[in-house]
């Protein structure tokens, strides 16, 4: 018998769990969650690059375990939300009470003796097993004829990066061909249904994905086919974003949907009348007018009347139909604009595909699935854990550590520090050298006062670079002066004197 304590302490171990493998899935391949923006960042300079299949695949895989480190969390709020009368804390209070002289104790450990006297060949639950990446134990070759596998018997086999726990994850039989893993939308059936639609204007595939998402606001069937045409698109929509981001909650976006259309149907039905530029609405005709006299002319005529009359006295049936319509149609706008990249995506690739020929297309879709599967990623050690670097070494373009010969010859094991930035220290001196011309240094020369130049390059200390700067100034004044004293003229009498000196004079009629 478990003890509500133990189902506690279970359930808390199981989330710390969870939390531990979706840290490590993250260190891994930062990808699987940093922003698009951020995907060229520090963030991810030194981390190996991972397919497109392999992110995805453990984006499904960190939404299993945030699902099911939901409901751990939601068993030990419920256990702990009320410590009075729960039985967590009649347990405890047993336990506390030093009458009971260990009974209790005593009462918890014969049960679980007899309880694998009962059970002997029960395992026990490893759960960091459980989450851990390559637990699922799933080989990845599709190679089943006899020489595939003689081959594989010689190398070392492609093992799944997915754990025990999300083992039935399949991207394959999630997603069909044309989708390609979520990189393209398959509206095909969707384009069936609507070419059977009545009263409709028959379209190519392609000019369906233009016009898929736009509705008009008038001369739309209501019927009961049209209504079942915009569930079947919205849902495939609602569960394409849900399969090509899935740790992005739907629900959320379906909640924030709802509340929109709902202010826009408020909105849309308090401006239904006349609007600021003079032009009025007819809601019975569904028409705009330009000016209230001619809406006012209009009102009398027998077509009017007719349109009135129909929506004076509507069913119940018939205004919920046409609300939930506009709402289809409101949620397959929005799941369009959140898709538009692979909207966009889908129409270049549906033009591209109609120039080929039955062969290219073949050869094209041969190519793709060879490419898709080199690039699943097998599970060894050197993914697992972190790259060795007992020495410190920095990392290389590859993301791996330097080799040590290399280290010495580019004499990265020297140190240079310069005060004028901020005491930072280079390593090598390539990367000394250069510093001179960054934007730091520059920066911190005019921190001083000092005009940069080539002059100081080399020099690193405060004192000595203001002392430069002195002395340059110095040199610069002494050669103006000589550059004025350097021109000689001749007065009336012979005499020869500077040209500054005769120009005084002269101005002072001296001369």
């Amino acid at each position: 018998m478990t003890t509500t304590i133990e189902t506690v302490r279970s359930a808390i171990e199981e989330v710390e769990e969870i939390e531990i493998a979706i840290l490590s899935r993250l260190q891994r391949n930062p990808k699987i969650y940093a922003p698009e923006s951020r995907h060229d960042s520090v963030l991810l300079r030194n981390t190996k690059k991972r397919s497109y299949k392999e992110t995805l695949t453990q984006q499904h895989e960190v939404s299993l375990l945030l699902s099911q480190h939901a409901k751990r969390c939601g068993v030990i709020k419920e256990l702990l939300q009320d410590t009075r009368s729960s039985m967590l804390a009649v347990e405890i209070a047993t336990f506390k009470d030093s009458s009971n002289d260990l009974k209790m104790f005593d009462s918890c450990i014969a049960n679980i003796k007899l309880h694998h006297e009962r059970y002997p060949n029960l395992q026990v639950e490893d759960l960091a097993h459980l989450y851990s990446m390559g637990s699922s134990g799933i080989i990845l070759s599709n190679e089943t004829d006899e020489a595939g596998l003689r081959a594989l018997k010689k190398r070392k086999p492609k093992m799944s990066i997915l754990s025990a726990f999300g083992s039935s994850i399949d991207l394959d039989a999630l997603f069909t061909g044309e989708e390609l893993l979520g990189k393209y939308v398959d509206l095909s059936e969707c384009h069936k249904l609507y070419l059977n639609l009545p009263g409709l204007t028959k379209v190519s595939y392609l000019e369906y994905l233009d016009s898929f998402n736009v509705f008009s606001a008038s001369n739309f069937p209501k019927d009961q086919q049209y209504k079942s045409y915009l569930g079947t698109l919205a849902a495939y929509l609602r569960g394409f974003y849900d399969k090509a981001y899935p740790l992005e909650d739907v629900g959320e976006i379906l909640s924030t949907i709802e509340k929109e259309f709902e202010t826009q149907a408020t909105t849309a039905t308090a401006s239904l009348q006349e609007h600021e530029d003079g032009s009025v609405w007819c809601d019975s005709c569904n028409k705009l007018f330009a000016k209230r006299s001619v809406y006012d002319g209009h009102l009398s005529g027998k077509r009017h009347k007719k349109a009135a009359a129909a929506l004076a006295s509507p069913s119940m049936e018939d205004k919920s139909g046409a609300q939930e319509v506009r709402k289809l149609e409101f949620e397959i706008v929005r799941f369009s604009q959140l898709l538009e990249p692979v909207i966009i995506s889908t129409k270049q690739n549906t033009t591209r595909r109609r120039a080929l020929t039955d062969r290219e297309r073949a050869l094209e879709i041969m190519t793709l699935t060879e490419t898709l599967e080199d690039d699943e990623s097998d599970i060894d050690v050197s993914d697992k854990d972190e790259v060795e670097n007992p020495n410190n070494m920095p990392l290389g373009i590859d993301g791996k550590p330097m080799p040590f010969w290399l280290y010495k010859l580019q004499g990265l094991s020297k140190g240079f520090t310069c005060e004028i930035c901020c005491n930072e220290t280079y390593r090598g001196r390539r990367g000394f050298a250069s510093h001179f011309f960054e934007p730091r240094h520059i920066h911190g020369l005019k921190c001083l006062g000092i005009e940069p130049s080539g002059a100081f390059k080399g020099i690193t200390a405060v004192d000595e670079a203001v002392k430069l700067w002195d002395t340059l100034k110095k040199e610069k004044r002494k050669e103006e002066a000589e550059r004025e004293g350097a021109v000689e003229v001749e007065d009336q009498d012979g005499n020869v004197i500077e040209e500054r000196v005769y120009e005084d004079l002269k101005r002072q009629g001296l001369l």
